[in-house]
């Protein structure tokens, strides 16, 4: 059997199976009948492929006879998906004495299922999927002397991003049988990658929730300055950072730009006054060194806001 008559009797065997499949999507199949396809719909597409639609043995045979000239199919562009971007940023969390204990783990927790998470179920349906982003990001914790150390870094989160698969092709289109191969194996494939990337995401996950947190002092400054040097620019960068703002040491500044920077703080406070008085204070000392924004956010409502953060770079 020649290459070509073996193609188009694969796809003729492909083509068969899908509107067999299709056919039982019309109504009265609920009841788990399996029902032929639709009267004359095999037979339009076979005819498409050059091939008579008869009997299996029939068209085999035929497809086999010597010195049988098929058809040849055209060569259809199948789409290509487009890549995922990534996104980049960076967490500082409080661990100090001065914070409140419930605030420091509801705040790990949110940054542990916003990472564990990052990667949906691939759903296999007829509209296809968007490609998953990459997510690159440094996650540290604040120090008390200077939180520019290395020792401040608790790991860095590399989730490789997912490109999108291809929709369901409609029967008859051209390239239909071509575009139901490319499908099945970029469906595969896309599947392959995301449960590659959902166990890159278990891990950092769990390596955030293990992580010692805690620290004699506050130098709350110099932990957002060392994610704006280990997180560079140019480009758009997403910072979060749960903490009570409250310094006790030195301000560790002065040596990072933070264009491009879009800053989420959760604020662990309670007095209206020195709220206010806080974030007025950060805002305008981050803003003069070239963050786009600088937002606030109530602990309670952590998991859902730097979630949000991460994905949209804002607030929602």
């Amino acid at each position: 059997m020649n290459r070509s008559a073996w193609h188009r009797i694969r796809e003729a065997w492909i083509v068969n199976d899908i509107l067999e499949r299709t056919s039982n999507d019309r109504p009265g199949s609920s009841d788990g009948v399996v029902r032929p396809p639709v009267a004359g719909a095999s037979g339009a597409v076979l005819r498409r492929l050059g091939i008579v639609p008869v009997a299996a043995g029939t068209v085999l045979l035929a497809a086999c006879s010597v010195g049988a000239s098929p058809r040849k199919m055209p060569i259809h562009v199948l789409p290509t998906p487009a890549p995922p971007e990534t996104i980049r940023g960076g967490v500082c969390i409080d661990g100090t004495g001065s914070m409140n204990s419930s605030v420091i783990e509801r705040g790990i927790e949110a940054v542990a299922q916003a990472v564990e998470g990052w990667v949906p179920i691939v759903v296999n349906d007829a509209a296809g999927s968007a490609p998953m982003p990459a997510l690159d990001l440094v996650v540290r914790k604040v120090m008390g002397e200077s939180s520019l150390s290395m020792d401040g870094q608790v790991t860095h989160v590399q989730i490789p991003g997912v490109p999108g698969a291809m929709g369901k092709p409609k029967v008859g289109e051209p390239g239909f049988a071509q575009l139901s191969i490319a499908r099945i194996d970029q469906n595969n494939a896309v599947s392959r990658m995301a449960d590659q990337a959902a166990r890159y995401a278990a891990d950092e996950a769990g390596k955030i929730r293990g992580a010692d947190w805690s620290s004699g002092g506050s130098e709350i400054s110099g932990c957002i300055e060392a994610l704006a040097l280990v997180v560079p620019g140019p480009g758009i960068r997403r910072f979060i950072l749960v903490s009570d703002l409250n310094q006790t040491a030195p301000e560790q500044v002065g040596m990072a730009r933070f264009d491009g920077v879009r800053l989420l703080v959760v604020h662990d406070c309670i007095v209206a006054s020195q709220c206010i008085e806080q974030s007025n204070a950060w805002s305008a000392a981050l803003r003069s060194r070239g963050a786009d924004t600088v937002e606030f956010s109530r602990p309670e409502n952590a998991v859902h806001d730097i979630a949000a953060w991460l994905h949209t770079g804002a607030l929602q």
